[in-house]
């Protein structure tokens, strides 16, 4: 599983002073947080004797948090999951193989926007009649930050100029202020160049602003708002999907499209019973095994023959099955794959029952 292989950390935090404590005043903002997670107060006790602090939890690779007791993958995917969206307000990063790089925005930062109205501003210049060249946009920036460092600009001063003397080449013919797709060192690089991109895309906004160049300001701040809403509208969609899914996992439907859902006694084992293909009655699993999570199809003889009171069930799961198709990375895309494969394979809901009743051994929990 990629979780337990990847580190993920977060640009920047709003801290724990951002917890409101008035109704519960003998909690910690730390507490707190958990708690409207979804965590269980027994595991807040026991991630609280290890952890000081949102920022550090969000902040430890997932084995670190797995190996406190108690502590599973369904409790390290709703950190991940809900407080990542809740307290990341900018920018979240991949850091594995010693090597980082920026995985995904936030909801809308000012930074962000600012970066993609520089960048929305290098691109109006490029393509216009008056430039066509970068070394022309860059000829023409420079003289500009000269002027202003004269004194011949009005409303502009060499704080406005920003880094606008280091705009490279290749950034200016790109129009690429913050390179996501880059490499860093550390996260302290990664904050750095964003920072350095967020002053070269104010100096640039400066730039419009004191060279009559309105109308490619108003367009550059139109399409960045515009792809600022997009980004939060997908993110929106996104986070309803994650939470379907984690209400899935925490309180399974009985039914979905005609599948019936078997109680079992192992956790994160799920199970529903329909049919599929040549309209014999049979199971698809949704389980753990050998560190990789698995949706597969059962037979009703091999789900029947399973000794659940044994170790190893997940090895019986496994090895009386077949692949459904992708293998996930995590419990919640396993969910997801296995809602969307019953879905695909909706079946009778009354016929399913009667032969779930008749056909199916169901283990005592």
């Amino acid at each position: 599983m990629s979780s337990q292989n990847d580190q993920k950390r977060l640009g920047t935090f709003a801290t724990e002073s951002t917890i409101d404590t008035t109704d519960n005043p003998d909690k910690t903002p730390f507490e707190i947080g958990l708690a409207n997670a979804g965590i269980s107060p027994r595991k807040i006790n026991i991630l609280a004797a290890e952890f000081d602090s949102i920022t550090e939890l969000l902040n430890s690779p997932d084995e670190n948090i797995l190996d406190q007791n108690r502590i599973g993958d369904r409790t390290v995917e709703k950190i991940r999951s809900t407080l990542n969206l809740t307290y990341n307000k900018g920018y979240s990063v991949d850091e594995s193989d010693g090597e980082v790089t920026v995985e995904e925005w936030a909801e809308d930062t000012e930074g962000r926007k600012t970066i993609l109205t520089g960048e929305y501003i290098l691109s109006k210049l490029i393509q216009s009649d008056e430039f066509g060249h970068h070394s022309q946009v860059s000829r023409e920036l420079t003289d500009w930050a000269h002027n202003v460092r004269r004194g011949n600009i009005q409303d502009a001063d060499e704080s406005d100029i920003g880094l606008i003397y280091d705009l490279t080449p290749y950034e200016i013919n790109t129009q690429t202020l913050f390179d996501t797709g880059n490499t860093y060192n550390s996260i302290e690089d990664v904050e750095a160049e964003r920072q350095e991109a967020v002053e070269q895309a104010n100096a640039l906004i400066t730039f419009c602003e004191t060279t009559d160049r309105y109308t490619i300001l108003k367009d550059a701040k139109e399409k960045a708002r515009d792809k600022i809403q997009t980004e939060q509208e997908e993110r929106l969609e996104r986070e309803q999907k994650q939470q379907q899914v984690r209400e899935l996992l925490e309180n399974p439907k009985e039914e979905i499209a005609g599948w019936q859902y078997l109680n079992t006694p192992i956790e994160d084992v799920y199970a529903y019973a329909g049919t599929f293909q040549d309209d014999n009655l049979k199971i698809v699993g949704l389980f753990e095994h050998d560190g990789y999570v698995r949706v597969r199809l059962i037979t009703i003889e091999s789900w029947n023959n399973i000794e659940w009171e044994s170790s190893n069930i997940t090895k019986q799961l496994y090895e009386d099955s077949s692949a459904t198709g992708k293998t996930p990375e995590t419990l919640s895309e396993g969910m997801q794959d296995l809602k969307r494969f019953l879905e695909y394979n909706e079946c009778s809901r009354d016929e399913v029952k009667t032969n779930v009743i008749t056909e199916v051994t169901l283990p005592n929990r």
